[in-house]
């Protein structure tokens, strides 16, 4: 369970693929956690480099990736192979 005044944004199963997750991440506040699976390892960064490849990354979209506040479950939990909904349904 989440401490008492922590919102916790869980980002779609399908990952952070595409224009659809940027739409996804403005959604969420700068207060809020993101909780994911596998988010730092590959999706993060596979944004990251895509917009910076096609000459897309500005500071706007840098801060929507950069400046949150992630939990990535794979790390968290030492790249324990379950799926997101294995530990959706653990969490509650």
């Amino acid at each position: 369970m989440p401490r008492d005044g922590v919102k916790i944004a869980v980002y779609p199963k399908s990952g952070l693929h595409g224009i659809a997750s940027l739409g996804f991440l403005r959604s969420v506040s700068g207060d809020e956690v993101t909780l994911g699976h596998n988010n730092l390892k590959f999706d993060v960064p596979f944004l990251y480099q895509r917009l910076s490849a096609y000459g897309k990354l500005d500071r706007t979209l840098y801060n929507l990736l950069c400046n949150k506040k992630w939990l990535d479950l794979y790390q968290f939990l030492r790249d324990d192979y379950r799926s997101m909904d294995t530990w959706l349904k653990r969490i509650g």
